[in-house]
């Protein structure tokens, strides 16, 4: 039986929005991003979609309503559907995503020398806003939004080392879903 729901975990700029896209492309997985689903609500209300205004707005909502409030409205919405989540940050979210019997949680890494180059070479187009170097990397990646992060990757069922090339990375995702049907 395939996974009804995915959930990806990583730090900043490791690959996740890529792995995420291959299994809405190749297996037919609807995308569920944290992200965008932040970034709509900005939208909504005229905000720029920087990493700073998404982080505030993730972390407020999160602060009132629990780190599961997402996960949760998702599992409610699920019906029939297959999902792939991007970005899960929290142990509360994993909890909750746990209550699907076919919940996969998949660790996507990645050197942060690779995850610095992706920063900047997206820098113009979206949440990552000019420049950024080893230095400011690590403070991205001590966000509240990331404390947990390294060790909800020890959680995960699975781990994708993401080495930067598209190829192998869509290798590796189609022999990880093979291995779990």
């Amino acid at each position: 039986m395939s996974p009804g729901i995915i959930g990806l975990v990583g730090p900043i700029r490791s690959g996740k929005s890529t792995v995420s896209q291959i299994l809405v492309e190749d297996f037919d997985y609807l995308p569920a991003s944290n992200s965008a689903l932040l970034a709509s609500i900005l939208d909504q209300m005229k905000i720029e979609k920087s990493r700073a205004n998404l982080g505030m707005l993730g972390n407020a909502i999160f602060e009132v309503l629990g780190n599961d409030v997402l996960a949760h409205y998702r599992i409610r919405t699920l019906g029939n559907s297959r999902i792939v989540v991007d970005g899960i940050r929290y142990e509360d979210e994993i909890k909750a995503y746990s209550s699907i019997p076919s919940f996969l949680l998949i660790a996507v890494d990645s050197n942060s020398e690779d995850r610095l180059n992706r920063i900047n070479a997206k820098s113009s187009q979206d949440k990552d806003p000019g420049r950024t170097d080893l230095h400011a990397l690590r403070r991205l990646d001590e966000a509240r939004s990331e404390i947990e992060v390294p060790l909800l990757m020890e959680r995960a069922h699975a781990r994708i080392q993401n080495n930067g090339d598209l190829n192998n990375l869509r290798a590796d995702v189609h022999r990880l879903i093979r291995s779990w049907l």
